[in-house]
């Protein structure tokens, strides 16, 4: 049959090829249809593979004018078109040839198309990624921040706090200074005053509640008292534990030898308003009103029979400090817990009899 060998036997295989490839074979007629790329990332990808098809659609209009080349001297059908429902070829002979440009053309900008899409999400996606790990870095940048500016107007308080309170106190030391010789012969005569009465024996001191009856102001030698150190750790604020003594009840456990102890348990500071150790202080038309500085001592007296806490019995001994300018007062009142078998220094405390 006459143009018979350009009448092409069309096998459509979805495989991609390599840009030199041949995607149509004019001598057998088998046409490979380019392959997409799966999940394809950048519009190069897309490019190459409308490379493909425009090679593949380029082939098939050389070989589709070169059939009606060949056939040119026959009658030509006059129901030629070039509708993708009803395509029909001018010359039968190079019908298939013309169906494929037109499938091929079709396809060609389908899958193109479709791959342009995946790449447009794919984009999409990445920048969605991109600006919530933005995100999330601006948050934790400005939450950063944040920590920062509060550290540092909480450091700027503290140090306006504490020029606060240092001014404070050298106004009042500048003041009672002023008068120091007249303060001094107060305080002097009215301890004088009350250094009559012997200072109070343990079993009138005050019970394990912490309360003093009205006749402890004796002092236990004030000269040798512990004075607390505001910076040390052990220092805390308000009173100590109306629990403390339970270390050394009856019944308890000791690794010490059999025995009579003395052990120090806390040391406690606190204020309160004395007319009579503390006066007012009349400054020309004013006043500065002080408060009188105690210090309790808790000492515990136990013995120890056969590793066993057998008499137990806590002393507290309270005493007169000095008395605080209205500026000293804010760090009262505090106490010092002391470990289990230490002692306060200065006093000679530890197995007796």
């Amino acid at each position: 049959m006459r143009g018979g060998s350009l009448i092409a036997l069309f096998v459509f295989a979805v495989l991609p090829l390599p840009s030199a490839a041949q995607t149509f074979d004019a001598r057998t007629g088998v046409m490979e249809l380019p392959g997409s790329p799966l999940s394809p990332t950048s519009d190069a990808q897309c490019d190459a593979l409308q490379r493909q098809w425009s090679q593949l659609s380029q082939a098939l209009e050389e070989a589709h004018q070169k059939c009606l080349d060949a056939h040119q001297r026959e009658t030509e059908d006059h129901r030629a078109s070039m509708s993708a429902t009803n395509p029909v070829c001018s010359h039968p002979a190079c019908q298939s040839l013309h169906t494929a440009r037109l499938e091929v053309g079709q396809k060609s900008r389908e899958r193109v198309q479709a791959c342009r899409s995946e790449v447009a999400q794919y984009q999409q996606r990445k920048q969605l990624e991109r600006q919530q790990a933005e995100l999330a870095q601006r948050q934790q940048e400005e939450r950063a921040a944040a920590v920062r500016n509060a550290a540092e107007q909480q450091f700027e308080l503290a140090q306006q706090v504490e020029e606060n309170r240092r001014e404070a106190a050298e106004r009042m030391a500048k003041v009672l200074g002023q008068h120091a010789d007249e303060l001094r012969q107060m305080v002097a005569a009215r301890q004088n005053a009350q250094s009559g009465p012997p200072p109070l024996a343990p079993s009138t001191l005050a019970p394990a509640s912490g309360e003093f009856t009205t006749d402890s102001r004796a002092t236990d030698s004030p000269a040798q008292e512990v004075l607390l150190d505001p910076a040390a750790n052990v220092v805390k604020m308000g009173n100590p534990p109306g629990n403390m003594a339970q270390l050394w009840q009856v019944g308890q456990t000791r690794s010490q030898p059999d025995g009579y102890y003395d052990t120090y348990v806390y040391v406690w500071q606190f204020s309160t308003r004395d007319s009579q150790l503390c006066p007012i202080v009349s400054i020309g038309d004013g006043s500065v009103v002080r408060e009188a500085l105690f210090q309790e001592t808790a000492i515990e007296h136990y013995q120890v029979s056969q590793g066993v806490v057998i008499r137990s019995n806590l002393e507290r001994r309270k005493g007169f400090l000095r008395c605080l300018s209205p500026g000293e007062t804010a760090g009262y009142p505090k106490y010092r817990v002391f470990p289990f078998g230490t002692k306060t220094r200065g006093d000679a405390m530890g197995t007796r009899g």
